[in-house]
């Protein structure tokens, strides 16, 4: 287990507000570290050895902040305030701060695998806006509006997925162009790609040519859609389903229900055999990232409680909590779509880390008592350099 020094006991802590550069002996990130979003609305970096603050007290209030490393953690982008004071998306890496106006105010940000371009949702004025940019701000392309609107990078970082109310299922260039999916969308979040032509996605029954049972005909739908316009079945579902793939072991991870869900199964993509592992109501769940183990989120009794997975046996289950507003309501209410870019396993894939009612960052290590690092309302790790 890490060795963690809390953000009150630390020394030569370095700040800066989003209208002025790092200073220039601030350093890289270190190979993992904490992003800790505190409850004064500032955001740090918080490593084994130390920290550093990034924002502090110089955010707006009023809007979802969303710092979300870049892949190698090289780089943060958060919403923060423009040197008019406009509300405009930050990019913070040692030693510069770049701001990209995407034209609104950014409630969700989503790295390119590549670390090349950021796609931001939030609130346009028809609906929820889209738009992609280039890292330093100097390439933009709009996505147009849509209620609701949800998205996810291809592994190569060449198009997105797309889910929109009024739109369905669409494939997008980098230059904004869009072709249809073949598949009518049913009730779930983001699309999860699992190659670079192909990605899950909820179907309602009747949009399959394949679904001609008629006691089934109706039911939605889990499938792999082709950018081709194919698509093929992977398994019946409820009326809503959230889902999560890992490629290191090739299993698809699936919650069955309307809200939260009464069955969570895990499905050998290979094979096509599916498990169920719980009954009890999951609210999220992610894959570690060496692809061993499955966190859950159980809900029980008003609180969630941490379950970790080994196949199809519950390896351990850790003390229960309550959630921080934050956590709860801009993230775990949304993690069909945090899930595609939000971290909460260590790179290390030994602990995970959650945020409590109680305005405290918690890191829980396999086979531990779980560790309080730090004051604040969210939490998430960077992933360590390539």
């Amino acid at each position: 287990m890490a060795r963690w020094i809390t953000i009150g006991a630390l020394v030569g802590v370095t700040a800066c507000s989003p209208q002025a550069a790092a200073p220039a002996d601030a350093g890289p990130p270190p190979e993992a570290a904490l992003i800790v979003t505190g409850a004064d609305r500032s955001v740090s970096l918080l490593g084994p050895a130390g920290a550093t603050t990034i924002i502090a007290d110089s955010l707006p209030g009023g809007v979802s902040i969303q710092p979300t490393p870049a892949p190698g953690g090289d780089a943060v982008i958060f919403t923060g305030s423009g040197k008019d004071d406009e509300v405009v998306a930050v990019v913070w890496a040692a030693g510069t701060v770049t701001e990209i106006d995407f034209g609104f105010a950014p409630f969700y940000y989503q790295w390119s695998p590549n670390g090349e371009r950021v796609v931001a949702l939030g609130n346009g004025s028809s609906g929820v806006a889209a738009a992609i940019a280039s890292r330093d701000g100097s390439e933009l392309v709009r996505l147009g509006s849509d209620t609701p609107y949800f998205l996810s990078w291809s592994p190569d970082g060449g198009r997105i997925a797309t889910h929109r109310g009024g739109e369905g299922l669409a494939v997008v260039d980098l230059d904004g162009s869009a072709s249809p999916l073949g598949a009518r969308p049913g009730a779930f979040q983001a699309p999860e790609w699992i190659n670079d032509h192909q990605l899950i996605v909820v179907a309602e029954g009747s949009s399959l040519e394949a679904s001609t049972t008629p006691a089934t005909k109706d039911l939605a739908r889990l499938v792999i859609a082709d950018i081709d316009g194919t698509t093929t079945e992977l398994a019946p579902l409820g009326a809503a389903g959230h889902f999560s793939y890992d490629p290191v072991s090739d299993r698809l991870a699936v919650i069955d229900g309307d809200s939260a869900s009464e069955r969570l199964r895990i499905i050998d993509m290979a094979t096509g055999d599916a498990r169920e592992l719980a009954t009890e109501p999951v609210l999220a769940m992610e894959w570690s990232p060496d692809g061993t183990r499955l966190l859950t989120f159980v809900v029980r009794d008003r609180q969630l409680v941490p379950q970790v997975w080994v196949d199809a046996t519950m390896e351990a289950e850790y003390p229960p909590f309550e959630p921080s507003q934050t956590f709860l309501t801009e993230y775990l209410q949304f993690w069909g779509q945090y899930m595609r870019s939000v971290q909460l396993w260590a790179p290390s894939s030994d602990e995970f880390v959650y945020a409590t009612v109680e305005d405290e960052i918690v890191s829980q290590s396999l086979g531990s008592e779980p560790q309080v690092v730090s004051e604040g309302v969210m939490a998430q790790w960077t992933s360590p350099p390539a």
